[in-house]
């Protein structure tokens, strides 16, 4: 994992993970084959991406660690949705200011 930089003020976990999961584009390229291919391998997303080996495997555990992908028993590979969707609002929600008094938006 990428060396983690101090900051003055607390991060929240959920929005840590998505840093994680979304800050890199090879990374949202994982997601996405992943989603578009559930029950692949890693081998499948090398050949798919172009991108090496090793490249892909640390990419992949990232995105295990952070709970985006599930690996079966057969060692393939499947987007969590709710995971993906509850790290996006993570985001979306740390992203909003809200004014004092105003309430909350509501999401359908």
């Amino acid at each position: 994992m990428p060396k983690r930089l101090p900051i003055a003020v607390p991060t929240p976990m959920s929005v840590h993970a998505a840093t994680q999961a979304f800050g890199s584009e090879l990374r949202v390229h994982l997601i996405h084959y992943y989603a578009l291919h559930p029950g692949t391998r890693q081998v499948d997303a090398v050949r798919a991406l172009g991108v090496e080996r090793a490249v892909v495997s640390l990419n992949t555990r990232a995105l295990l660690d952070t709970g985006v992908l599930a690996q079966a028993e057969d060692r393939t590979y499947t987007v969590d949705q709710t995971r993906f969707r509850e790290l996006l609002r993570a985001l979306e929600d740390f992203g909003t200011v809200e004014t004092p008094g105003t309430p909350p938006e509501r999401r359908n």
